[in-house]
């Protein structure tokens, strides 16, 4: 769903300095919030819509079906 520095910042796992600069850089940035926090919504509303997820749940079961 993250897209790294488009639509969020994305940080190594269970690595703590990592997860902190990320926070860091959102707090001093407000153009970079700004901009990833629309870039997200519009993300969510191009690829997350209830059309899709009927769609490719659909085609889950149609390839269970024919297993």
């Amino acid at each position: 769903v993250v897209d790294d520095r488009r639509t969020g910042l994305l940080a190594t796992p269970l690595d703590a300095v990592a997860f902190a600069d990320s926070i860091e850089c959102l707090a001093r940035d407000t153009d970079l919030r700004k901009k990833m926090g629309t870039e997200a919504v519009e993300h969510v509303q191009h690829n997350f819509t209830l059309d899709i997820a009927v769609e490719k749940t659909i085609r889950i079961y149609e390839s269970l079906w024919s297993n």
